[in-house]
C-alpha cells in the first residue's frame, strides 16, 4: 500500500464503502501499516438484478476529523458475480 505519511511514519488506512454517494460503512482504522487487516465487515442488502455503483475508497486517517485518500475503485456488485477472478 502507498505510504501517504513521509519518511518518518506509515500510513494508517482504513476502508469506506459507498453505494452511489451514500456511505454504507468504513472499517477500523489499522494504525502504521502498509499491509494491513481489517476484522471489520460491511453488510449491505442486494437486489438481485439491481444496478447501482458502489465505491470502496481506501484513505488514510491524519487525525482523529481528517484523512486523506489513497485510492479508491467502482463497481457494480454484478460485475464481482458475474467475474471469472476477484
Amino acid at each position: 500500500m502507498k505510504n501517504t505519511d513521509g519518511f518518518f511514519g506509515k500510513s494508517d488506512p482504513f476502508v469506506c464503502l459507498l453505494q452511489g454517494s451514500k456511505k454504507v460503512g468504513c472499517t477500523e482504522v489499522v494504525w502504521d501499516d502498509l499491509n494491513p487487516k481489517w476484522k471489520t465487515s460491511i453488510k449491505l442488502e442486494y437486489i438481485f438484478g439491481g444496478n447501482d455503483t458502489y465505491t470502496l475508497e481506501v484513505n488514510d486517517m491524519d487525525d482523529k476529523n481528517k484523512h486523506e485518500n489513497i485510492g479508491s475503485n467502482k463497481f457494480t456488485l454484478g460485475s464481482l458475480i458475474n467475474a471469472k477472478e476477484i
